[in-house]
């Protein structure tokens, strides 16, 4: 049966746990550091951060990649976690030699992922393959396994380690899994629908924290134009215009709670008070309604 996500050698490689090389921040990497100039000076003028975790799982081709301001080695088998905010590459120097990735996105309660395949430092295509049928609580107990915090922070590195990869296992079997479902054209504008709807979930969980159009249409796996276009046609209005409305229904909230502009401003994301303030006056007078779900 063809998988029509993955070739054979891919599945080869992500069903091999006992080579995966595991790089993140709690953990000690697996991989050494690497001396390349030439991409930390890239990576210093082109990294990027996001509120929600991502993990890349290296497919095919060999490259380097830019983590917390060091470079690494990304080869078959490599998997690299990024927690909420820590800086990373925004995408690949135009010198990447030609690679394969797959890409999970951890919003609230749910997991999407992508596949991308970059030729000569270029987004060739891009497989956006959708939401994993994982139920919520076990999407944030995978979350939270990941990311080290549930019970485990007294156990033994080896064991940690064990934890990690067990999980990623778990989302391994689950995305292969779908790629041997059929897709139906039917199930287009239901398959939108459920992306659309989780980004909404991520926006209005995160107050919309760090998010701008590019970010949210890299985790639908839609180019921006064609997230944009629709978002708006599932949600009635922009990117931009629904992440003000979660905006601006948690400043009320935390105006209520008696939070000081300093505090507001630092959750939710501004670079500084006055950035939050010029946001605030602009916004303070529209008449934007508390964005719901059905």
């Amino acid at each position: 049966m063809v998988n029509r996500f993955f070739t054979d050698s891919m599945i080869d490689v992500l069903g091999s746990s006992h080579s995966r090389t595991i790089i993140c921040t709690q953990l000690p990497a697996e991989a050494p550091s690497l001396d390349d100039p030439r991409h930390k000076a890239w990576a210093a003028e082109n990294s990027d951060s996001h509120s929600h975790m991502e993990v890349l799982v290296s497919l095919c081709g060999e490259t380097h990649y830019g983590f917390h301001g060091d470079v690494y080695p990304c080869r078959p088998g490599t998997v690299m976690i990024f927690e909420p905010l820590e800086e990373h590459d925004s995408y690949y120097p135009d010198w990447s030699p030609d690679v394969d990735h797959l890409w999970f996105h951890f919003t609230h309660n749910s997991i999407l992922f992508r596949i991308l395949h970059i030729r000569e430092g270029a987004l060739q295509k891009l497989i956006p393959g959708g939401r994993l049928e994982i139920p919520g609580t076990l999407a944030e107990y995978l979350r939270q396994g990941l990311l080290l915090q549930v019970d485990s922070m007294n156990a033994a590195p080896v064991m940690l380690r064990q934890r990690v990869d067990a999980i990623l296992s778990i989302l391994i079997f689950e995305v292969v899994q779908a790629g041997y479902q059929a897709e139906s054209p039917a199930d287009k504008e239901e398959f939108h629908r459920q992306i659309i709807t989780t980004i909404e979930r991520h926006i209005q969980k995160t107050s919309g924290c760090g998010m701008n159009l590019s970010s949210l249409a890299r985790m639908s796996g839609y180019s921006p134009f064609y997230f944009a276009r629709i978002f708006k046609q599932h949600t009635g209005c922009s990117v931009h215009r629904y992440i003000d409305m979660c905006r601006r229904a948690r400043v009320r909230e935390m105006l209520t709670e008696g939070c000081k502009m300093k505090q507001i401003a630092d959750r939710l994301g501004f670079s500084c008070p006055s950035a939050f303030s010029r946001w605030y006056k602009a916004n303070s007078t529209k008449k934007i309604p508390t964005p719901t779900i059905e």
